[in-house]
């Protein structure tokens, strides 16, 4: 147990990645609730004027998807750049103990 500590202690091992995908799903949850509602609320505008709802609510709706979708880029994106960052770290050691040997 004390030996986990210490590799996050000591950075040996990086957390970034696990952190990731957690905010990823809170983004994902937070961007898909806020876009109903908000779609939702662009069908409220029906009262006054039945196209700009139903084109406030088909818009909302499709920029929610494509934001989402952008926040799963991104969020793909960060793992990358921590994965290149990880496999780099395997070919200094591996470089490291062939010049040693």
């Amino acid at each position: 147990m004390i030996k986990i500590f210490s590799n996050h202690l000591s950075f040996d091992r990086m957390i970034a990645i696990p952190v990731i995908k957690v905010l990823y799903w809170i983004g994902l949850i937070g961007g898909a609730v806020g876009g109903v509602v908000s779609a939702i609320g662009g069908l409220g505008m029906m009262r006054w004027d039945a196209a700009a709802g139903v084109g406030t609510f088909i818009v909302t709706l499709a920029g929610t998807a494509f934001g989402l979708l952008m926040w799963r880029v991104a969020c793909e994106g960060m793992i990358v750049v921590f994965g290149i960052h990880e496999r780099l770290g395997h070919v200094k050691d591996a470089l490291s103990r062939q010049a040693s040997a």
